[in-house]
């Protein structure tokens, strides 16, 4: 397991998504981890400051920069862990010292997301829309949670608000992957309260509040 599944374990533990490996640690970060997408490593300081568990910059990893936090790289290898689209370079997938997320973009079929758990990669991430507004808009990401094992990053180009984390906590992923690269930084302490301040996760189909008793002895669990 390398740093950054690390990470996504130690907020799992924390109250997030279970990615189904035993907790290293724990440590009060909220429901869901943060990923944040910089343009540099000059940003690197601020957005841990501003609550990010982990950093992805384009280039080469830069010695000494996140002060232990995973720093990984968008399609190449160097970093702690590294970025792929479908068509990454396979080196890059196969570079054993670093977690490697798959990154699907566009629609994919049901066929493809079983077959994604063959790939040599840890995790996976889906593109969402900037301010989701529907449950249309984050249907790629519950097919994913429901075609694939394994861990699932929601990649946004913005913080979502309160009602889309909620359901991307729900529908079973354990992180952002947020672009901060050009001015978005400011959002990233709201993005870490809003998430710290997330209700419970709800069971689909417990009851929010009583209701007249219709004579079963148990209920259906969906």
């Amino acid at each position: 397991m390398g740093k950054l599944l690390d990470k996504l374990n130690q907020v799992a533990a924390s109250g997030g998504a279970r990615l189904g490996f035993a907790a290293a640690g724990t440590e009060a970060r909220g429901q869901l981890a943060i990923v944040a997408v910089l343009a540099d490593a000059a940003q690197a300081a601020e957005a841990l400051e501003r609550g990010a568990d982990a950093l992805v910059m384009s280039g080469k990893k830069a010695e000494g920069v996140g002060d232990g936090a995973p720093v990984g790289l968008m399609g190449e290898t160097g970093g702690d862990f590294v970025v792929l689209t479908m068509t990454g370079a396979l080196g890059a997938a196969t570079d054993a010292d670093a977690d490697v997320v798959l990154s699907l973009e566009g629609e994919v079929s049901d066929e493809v997301l079983r077959a994604v758990d063959a790939l040599p990669v840890d995790a996976v991430a889906v593109e969402i829309p900037a301010s989701p507004g529907s449950l249309q808009d984050l249907l790629p990401l519950y097919r994913a949670a429901r075609g694939t094992a394994k861990p699932l990053l929601a990649r946004t180009p913005t913080p979502p608000g309160r009602e889309a984390l909620t359901a991307i906590r729900d529908a079973g992923a354990a992180g952002l992957i947020v672009d901060v690269s050009k001015g978005g930084m400011d959002g990233l302490a709201a993005l870490r309260s809003e998430i710290a301040a997330l209700p419970p996760k709800r069971r689909r189909g417990e009851a929010s509040k009583p209701s007249p008793s219709l004579g079963l002895s148990g209920s259906r669990e969906r």
